[in-house]
């Protein structure tokens, strides 16, 4: 008796699963390529926007590790951070991933590593945590 079983066939060629390959593709706005190459990225830089973001849509505290691990590899896909955050992001996953593919493309341009928003927040936090050192300090006398 043969039977025939598709041995040694790529997902992409096994005419059993073209339809899923369709079905998972996730539609990304113009600025979120497929892929990314980055190589001199902060990525701890990018852990309290990526957590403060992700805390909009879910609990889970394990997620922001997940993303950076990402962003740790030599080139990122699009497609695979979406899959991995689709349980828990749902229907805000091409949101959060189309603001951190600008952030990306951000700090790959200007040079040091962190984009110019996060730049700019930090800033903000510490010239707020001086104002309020100062004004203590005058309470204090």
């Amino acid at each position: 008796m043969y039977v025939k079983y598709y041995h040694g066939v790529s997902i992409e060629k096994d005419p059993r699963f073209k339809d899923k390959l369709n079905e998972d593709i996730i539609r990304y706005p113009q600025n979120v390529t497929e892929k990314l190459s980055i190589s001199n990225i902060n990525y701890e830089a990018f852990l309290p926007w990526i957590t403060r973001e992700l805390k909009k849509y879910t609990e889970d505290d394990f997620l922001p590790e997940i993303v950076v691990g990402f962003l740790q590899s030599d080139e990122i896909d699009s497609q695979e951070l979406g899959r991995n955050l689709q349980p828990d992001l749902k229907e805000n996953t091409v949101g959060f991933v189309s603001a951190l593919w600008d952030l990306l493309i951000d700090a790959e341009n200007n040079g040091i590593g962190i984009p110019k928003v996060i730049l700019d927040e930090t800033k903000n936090e510490i010239e707020e945590k001086m104002k309020k050192n100062i004004c203590m300090g005058l309470l204090a006398h």
